[in-house]
């Protein structure tokens, strides 16, 4: 905004120093050049905004690739011992994100809440843009099947 502003505010008063001076025309250039401004401005803005809205891959703050946080945040929950797998879905809100790890929890259910809890805490200490997490968990995937026998878990004994 503050780069939009003297922009404009320069162009303007050339075209009104360009008017003392006898330049009629250099003001209509400078109104022309401060509106073309104003409508990429616009169409910059809308377009992010679209973007936005259709909850794009999240992206680097500088705009130069896809970010790698859900990438380091599904290996970081992945890698939790009652976790069998995990899928990420962030969206990008300004400079934060918000999303969800839907896990597929591997051996006893036992305290649950609390290892989601603590897995919550943890996931946002990643990385500062990581503002809110949430971790739905389901139960009846054949994916938890496969992995759990794997590691020695019966499936239905949540013992």
């Amino acid at each position: 905004m503050m780069k939009a502003d003297w922009m404009a505010e320069t162009a303007t008063a050339i075209g009104v120093l360009g008017v003392g001076f006898g330049l009629w025309w250099l003001d209509p250039v400078a109104a022309a050049l401060v509106s073309a401004d104003i409508l990429k401005d616009g169409i910059v803005n809308v377009y992010v905004a679209v973007r936005d809205l259709m909850e794009h891959c999240p992206m680097k703050t500088d705009r130069s690739g896809p970010e790698p946080l859900p990438d380091e945040l599904r290996a970081y929950i992945e890698g939790l011992d009652w976790v069998a797998g995990a899928t990420v879905r962030l969206r990008e809100m300004g400079h934060v994100f918000f999303g969800e790890v839907f896990v597929t929890p591997c051996g006893s259910l036992e305290n649950l809440p609390a290892k989601i809890r603590r897995a919550v805490e943890d996931a946002k200490s990643i990385n500062w843009r990581l503002h809110d997490v949430t971790i739905p968990y389901s139960t009846s995937s054949q994916n938890e099947t496969d992995t759990c026998r794997s590691s020695g878990w019966v499936p239905g004994c949540y013992g």
